[in-house]
């Protein structure tokens, strides 16, 4: 069992205005790998809402390589992945736009939601917000830090493989009738299931 959890943080409303960016690596053992940058999103454009949400402000990554040149670093963990993400959604948007704008290679990967994997495995919790869901689960952790969002994504996933007796977090997502979804480089980009 491994499997990717990763986490985007944006400068703005736009999905392409990515600032952070952090995958942890996950296999039966727990916690393997945790690669985590911040970076200056394009044109250095901030909007107060998204500062007070995660704290990345314009002097924290002005002077830092850019996503194009740090990419290198991550590129690597998306290639033929399971990953998982909490808003999914939001996060592959992010990818996409983010590596489109930059003319990088879209990579090819499968992929779950961890919201509706806690709606499935949890259904009675009042929210599922990324620290509902942690505080549910005794997590204690900075919200909106992608380097321990990304790490409380993968934890709700361990957990879930507990409750439900899985062993395989791609098997759960997929006997559950969760995904998985494809999120296709070379070939397109999709969020359709693959199964």
């Amino acid at each position: 069992m491994e499997f990717i959890a990763f986490d985007f943080e944006t400068a703005t409303q736009s999905p392409a205005s990515a600032c952070s960016l952090a995958v942890v690596r996950f296999t039966e053992d727990g916690v393997q790998e945790t690669v985590a940058h911040l970076f200056p999103p394009p044109e250095m454009k901030f909007d107060d809402d998204n500062i007070r949400i995660h704290q990345i402000r314009p002097a924290d990554v002005a002077d830092l390589p850019t996503l194009p040149a740090i990419w290198e670093d991550f590129a690597p963990y998306f290639d033929g992945t399971f990953c998982v993400a909490h808003n999914a959604k939001f996060d592959t948007e992010v990818l996409r736009a983010s590596l489109s704008y930059y003319g990088l290679t879209l990579p090819s990967f499968q992929y779950g939601d961890t919201v509706t994997l806690a709606r499935r495995v949890w259904p009675d919790l009042p929210a599922y917000a990324l620290n509902r869901v942690g505080d549910f689960l005794g997590l204690t952790f900075h919200h909106h830090r992608a380097d321990e969002d990304a790490l409380i994504c993968g934890e709700i996933v361990r957990h879930a493989l507990q409750e439900t007796g899985h062993t395989d977090a791609f098997a759960m997502f997929r006997e559950l009738d969760l995904g998985p979804h494809a999120f296709l480089g070379e070939a397109g980009w999709s969020q359709g299931a693959l199964f």
